[in-house]
């Protein structure tokens, strides 16, 4: 770890915080594994809780019938991502505390690049195949909407009014763009166009109400007035 350290700041120059795991990670607690056992509960069962409605909303609104919906596959897909987002948070603390250890202090790559990184890829593994495109398309403009703060926080980026919604345009553009030529992940595929069908479906339902059932009203008006024309200009009165 003595050569890690050296790297970390005579090398790369990198600022170091001595600061303490239970100082700078987990002040609910100064000891690390109890500090774990504390956020296990909670983690899971905010997890759960979001992961329940999240799962449930999507089904009922995707089927046609609500006693088609598979409540039991809700809750063990609930359960399952419950423990990948549970995961994810505990290996990210134990990471952190165990770097602090070894180097001594904290810096930039140990103090959440690092640790996150290698807590992401192993939580991951819990969570189904088929989740994993949906869910890298949220974090992916979640991190670009973190950047983009961060950037304009530090002085590296003037503030512009609406930044946020313009990266994000700019995101579904280039979605948009993959999904045209084809480029994505098939799930990823059938989710944007089950969302492209429903507003597909509302735009023709409003239409059918709005213009389809006042339609005969509007011919008949029309047919009368083009009547009433024709029988004003074969009227002798109007060449008199």
């Amino acid at each position: 770890m003595g050569v890690l350290s050296k790297f970390l700041v005579d090398i790369l120059g990198l600022r170091v915080n001595k600061a303490t795991c239970y100082e700078m990670m987990h002040t609910w607690n100064p000891n690390c594994y109890g500090a774990i056992v504390d956020s296990l509960w909670d983690g899971w069962l905010f997890s759960l809780k979001t992961y329940i409605i999240f799962y449930g909303l999507t089904s009922i609104f995707s089927a046609k019938n609500i006693r088609q919906v598979h409540w039991r596959k809700i809750l063990i897909d609930s359960i399952r991502s419950s423990f990948f987002l549970t995961a994810n948070l505990i290996i990210f603390l134990w990471l952190s505390c165990q770097l602090r250890k070894m180097l001594g202090f904290f810096t930039v790559p140990t103090l959440g690049l690092m640790n996150g990184i290698i807590s992401a890829l192993l939580a991951i593994l819990i969570e189904n195949r088929r989740r994993r495109p949906l869910l890298a398309l949220y974090l992916t403009n979640l991190a670009s909407e973190t950047a983009y703060h961060q950037l304009v926080n530090h002085g590296y980026l003037k503030y512009i009014p609406n930044g946020v919604v313009i990266i994000f345009g700019f995101g579904l553009a280039g979605l948009l763009h993959l999904y045209y030529k084809d480029k994505l992940h098939t799930s990823l595929r059938k989710s944007i166009e089950y969302v492209l069908f429903v507003q597909w479906t509302f735009h023709i339902s409003v239409l059918n109400v709005v213009v389809a059932e006042p339609m005969h009203g509007v011919l008949r008006d029309v047919c009368c007035n083009i009547a009433t024309v024709i029988s004003q200009v074969q009227s002798p009165s109007v060449f008199s």
